[in-house]
């Protein structure tokens, strides 16, 4: 397993919500199937920050 496999894992673990935009991964060899359980699938990545911050969330930039 990956080290970031695992750190996504220990993410959820602790109660945080990863989502994975499937525009990004269309085209690909990756499928939901393939997607660390406790991952959320989202139509659009783009879609959801704004949704998110339409609800009073904030996008910081690592």
């Amino acid at each position: 397993m990956s080290q970031q496999r695992e750190q996504i894992m220990d993410l959820i673990d602790r109660g945080v919500t990863v989502k994975q935009c499937s525009n990004t991964i269309e085209g690909t060899d990756i499928s939901e199937d393939d997607l660390i359980e406790g991952v959320e699938l989202v139509s659009s990545g783009v879609g959801e920050l704004t949704r998110l911050q339409n609800e009073g969330y904030t996008y910081i930039k690592p």
